[in-house]
């Protein structure tokens, strides 16, 4: 049964402080539909929402290089569920 579920990914750096114009990408686990590629707020979060059936196991990223300061890739996984998904990324600097 197909539903309409949150999809949220907050990113901050391991203190804390939310990281703004981090690409957070999520595609459907085996290089699937695209769900979410978007760039984070000044809050560090990017959403969306998810109308498909659930569970889906998803794969992505997110990604801060193209502008100071950087950040090494963090991986996101896991599946969204009738509920949604949500996820912290702590980034780590790369400088």
């Amino acid at each position: 049964v197909a539903q309409s579920v949150p999809v949220t990914v907050t990113v901050t750096e391991t203190d804390g402080t939310p990281i703004q114009d981090a690409r957070v990408f999520i595609r459907e686990s085996g290089g699937g539909t695209e769900i979410l590629n978007a760039l984070t707020n000044a809050s560090g979060v990017a959403s969306t929402t998810f109308s498909n059936a659930t569970p889906q196991a998803i794969e992505g990223w997110v990604r801060k290089a193209s502008s100071a300061p950087y950040y090494k890739q963090f991986t996101l996984g896991g599946s969204i569920t009738s509920t949604g998904y949500t996820a912290t990324a702590l980034m780590a600097s790369d400088e």
